[in-house]
């Protein structure tokens, strides 16, 4: 099991802890880092209020993961690859249970021209519910959004999903050359009726092209050995006799 980590002071949030979430977003935090910073820390939220983290942050799986996606589709100028994960199941009180959430990370937020970034979608729902697709947008620019792509990540149709948390892993590669370009901003969404939908916060994601390479090192410089016999030392000087009225006489 890996621990989540809280966004504001970068340390893991461990169960003997008190950790909050963001009653916007649902990003956790200690409670001190969220008192102290008088807010959420994630990208776009600015949500003041907190409610108490359950025992499914706790309970998420490896964000690592070995296996391949199996869906590779074009999504904006990426190759989206997901696939679903075990659900988890519901283990709390009804009466502690959240509403509906959906979450989005990613290992980092930049990634270079031909490489690869993992990243983990997730999305809950405390009783028994009926969605009828889970989506991923696409935008750029973070000042101005404007709309690139939509995939589904489920199929269509309305499906009947069990009480609990609903993960998937996803993977963004990126073209082998890009010209420089705005920020893009992903979003995950559940929706589960004409007029309910359940958003997560955007996440941005800055597709830079690669680094140049790094000069190697200099070389080491050349030792130089001296051949041939050691010049003899100068003969020590003989002491000085102290001369009349000198103080040492």
């Amino acid at each position: 099991m890996s621990s989540p980590r809280c966004p504001y002071c970068l340390d893991d949030l461990l169960p003997e802890q008190e950790s909050v979430r963001c009653a916007k977003c649902r990003t956790p935090h200690h409670r001190t880092c969220f008192q102290e910073y008088g807010g959420c820390v994630a990208f776009g939220c600015t949500s003041a209020e907190e409610v108490v983290a359950g025992l499914s942050l706790f309970l998420r799986p490896k964000f690592s993961i070995q296996a391949p996606p199996t869906h590779d589709t074009d999504f904006g100028p990426f190759v989206l690859g997901y696939r679903r994960l075990t659900p988890i199941p519901e283990v709390r009180p009804r009466s502690r249970r959240p509403p509906p959430y959906a979450r989005l990370a990613f290992k980092d937020r930049e990634l270079r021209e031909g490489k690869t970034l993992s990243g983990r979608g997730v999305f809950y729902v405390p009783t028994e519910a009926r969605v009828r697709r889970v989506e991923l947008h696409l935008y750029q620019g973070l000042s101005r959004p404007r709309f690139v792509a939509r995939h589904v990540l489920s199929k269509e149709g309305a499906a009947r999903l069990e009480e609990g948390s609903h993960p998937f892993h996803l993977e963004l590669r990126a073209p082998d050359a890009v010209p420089p370009m705005d920020p893009f901003l992903i979003e995950l969404a559940v929706v589960q009726g004409l007029l309910r939908v359940v958003r997560s916060a955007p996440l941005p994601v800055f597709l830079l092209q690669a680094r140049d390479d790094e000069p190697p090192p200099p070389p080491p410089l050349p030792l130089r050995i001296r051949s041939g016999p050691r010049p003899a030392r100068a003969a020590a000087r003989p002491a000085r006799a102290p001369a009349a009225g000198d103080p040492l006489a």
